[in-house]
């Protein structure tokens, strides 16, 4: 396993010893080491948080992420007026920072633990239920908890809801085509059935290499030139369809249908999507160093012939 990255924050929980002891543990004890991120990886998280916030405040981080999980609304009126209030309230949290209260601690601790996940995730270091556990719930999660918008974007957005100018739909929603447009509502909100004639889709989509539509990707997969990347319980047999692309691990080879890596195509960023986790954008703050700046320079150094040579110049392999 590669070695953490130091973080923003210090971590006193989850520590690259800790994480190697239980990996031991796990093949020990099921003949694999990799881990069940819920039972084993996710309450040290959550000792995480409450060590940051001292107190079990911030427990749990899931009702966080969700805060209308489970609740109704009479009107459209009501459910936007919770959402301001929500917003404005967590905007001037944000404005206190850490020092300010227990809620900014814990999510400042997410966003200091996102560039140490990779290591445990990362070319099935989970087990396959898991992994699709972990990027099916908790990933999404913790997004929401640790990436946002500066303060005052999100009391411009108070304002517009105040102001009516801007009308959600509401939580859970749901999108149906209809003749002349799309009808929109949310189960959770009375009322919320709208009409709209135009839909924009925002999200952006998973990596799935069997449902890439580029020419390119599309050529590459039909010739055998690149694989999905399938996470297997060797004990088991268990398996868990990723969508990304088979890679190797730094400088990140493509693995053709053979699994033979090519020494001359390389993949990171968004294109190794769900093979890998978080590696579409620079996660290090200013002046600090970060697992995507490290993935460039592997293979800038691998196509310049300087794989993985040390200090003294001798290669690592």
């Amino acid at each position: 396993m590669p070695a953490f990255p130091a973080p923003a924050v210090p971590l006193r929980m989850i520590t690259e010893e800790r994480l190697a002891g239980l990996r031991a543990d796990a093949a020990a004890a099921t003949g694999t080491p990799q881990l069940d991120f819920a039972r084993l990886v996710e309450p040290l998280i959550q000792y995480e948080a409450d060590l940051a916030c001292m107190t079990g405040a911030a427990r749990p981080l899931g009702t966080l992420a969700r805060p209308f999980a489970g609740r109704r609304f009479a009107t459209p009126d009501a459910y936007r007026a919770r959402l301001a209030a929500l917003l404005r309230a967590d905007a001037g949290r944000a404005r206190a920072g850490c020092a300010g209260g227990v809620l900014k601690a814990a999510t400042e601790m997410l966003r200091a633990i996102r560039p140490l996940l990779p290591a445990i995730v990362d070319f099935g270091g989970l087990l396959p239920d898991s992994h699709r556990d972990f990027l099916g719930r908790f990933a999404p999660e913790s997004f929401v908890l640790s990436a946002g918008p500066p303060a005052a974007h999100v009391e411009q957005l108070a304002a517009l809801l105040e102001a009516g100018i801007v009308r959600p739909v509401g939580p859970a929603g749901v999108v149906l085509p209809v003749e002349d447009g799309f009808a929109v509502s949310s189960p959770q909100v009375g009322g919320s059935w709208r009409h709209a004639r135009a839909l924009v889709e925002a999200s952006a989509p998973r990596q799935d290499v069997t449902r890439d539509v580029s020419p390119l990707f599309r050529r590459l997969l039909a010739d055998g030139m690149v694989s999905e990347f399938v996470n297997v319980d060797p004990v088991t047999g268990a398996r868990f369809r990723t969508g990304g692309p088979a890679v190797t691990r730094s400088p990140y080879r493509v693995l053709d249908a053979r699994g033979r890596p090519d020494p001359d195509i390389h993949a990171l960023g968004v294109a190794t999507g769900d093979t890998r986790w978080f590696t579409e954008v620079g996660t290090g703050r200013p002046g600090r160093d970060s697992p995507f700046r490290r993935d460039a320079d592997a293979v800038a150094a691998a196509l310049l012939g300087q794989e993985e040579r040390g200090q003294d110049g001798v290669s690592a392999r």
